[in-house]
């Protein structure tokens, strides 16, 4: 399977043989089970429902990888990339012989290789005891904005978490003008107001990071965005994937 049949199978979605997990759980054994009793099938994990891939986030200037597991224990965070250590040497021996693994012990190097080439800032890397995350920044993602607009976007967004009901009316009044306010000012609490101006901030900002910033379910988020479409507020240019958000003032 190539990249190609991969981004296929996520449009797709599932079926009776693609199945996706967003973790291991104890229902994974009955899905194996179940392929193993019928025609057999592929099970993705780290994948919602939706297709959307659960390890990989991506803003307005970077794409964030998630690692569980966290680094193996006798590699230090300061090694990391410069020396190899496998946490298990025989499934790794297993798998540089086959034709997932390029080459043994290259990938950070390699990583670093092309984002120099590019002219990209360096890779981040962020550890933890559990798992570990890498940045790829790229300044020319989305309307050239760079990590410093970044920072400044992700600022405002803890702002926004801190202000009071009559605060998000104004700071949504300054930058859509009144008359929006006037309209359906009455009609909002606090949840969708702030999704209106996280909104603003980041136009390509996802439900599951409205989720993540709100500290709310999905299915909060859902019911928010489905009001404020009702109220003619905002609306969806584009596909879920590769589309954006607009605020109607």
């Amino acid at each position: 399977m190539d990249d190609k049949d991969f981004e296929l199978i996520l449009k797709t979605g599932e079926s009776f043989f693609v199945e996706f997990k967003e973790g291991v759980d104890k229902s994974l054994a009955k899905e194996i089970v179940a392929f193993s009793n019928s025609q057999g099938g592929r099970i993705f994990i780290g994948i919602k429902d939706n297709g959307e891939i659960k390890e990989i986030r991506i803003t307005n200037n970077k794409i964030v990888v998630f690692n569980p597991g966290g680094l193996v224990k006798w590699l230090k965070p300061e090694e990391f990339g410069t020396i190899s250590k496998t946490r298990n040497p025989i499934v790794a021996s297993l798998l540089a012989r086959t034709i997932f693994v390029e080459k043994l012990g290259t990938g950070i190097n390699r990583i670093r290789k092309a984002m120099e080439s590019t002219n990209s800032p360096a890779p981040e890397f962020k550890f933890y005891e559990h798992s570990f995350y890498t940045s790829l920044f790229d300044k020319t993602m989305i309307k050239g904005i760079g990590i410093e607009s970044q920072e400044t976007v992700e600022k405002t967004t803890q702002k926004i978490l801190n202000l009071s009901r009559k605060e998000l009316l104004t700071l949504l009044e300054n930058k859509v003008g009144s008359k929006l306010v006037e309209t359906v000012g009455s009609k909002l609490v606090e949840n969708p107001l702030k999704i209106v101006l996280l909104i603003l901030e980041d136009e390509k900002i996802t439900k599951n990071r409205m989720s993540e910033i709100l500290n709310i379910s999905d299915t909060a988020v859902d019911k928010n965005i489905l009001k404020l479409k009702f109220l003619g507020i905002i609306k969806r240019v584009g596909p879920a994937k590769g589309g954006h958000w607009e605020v109607i003032g």
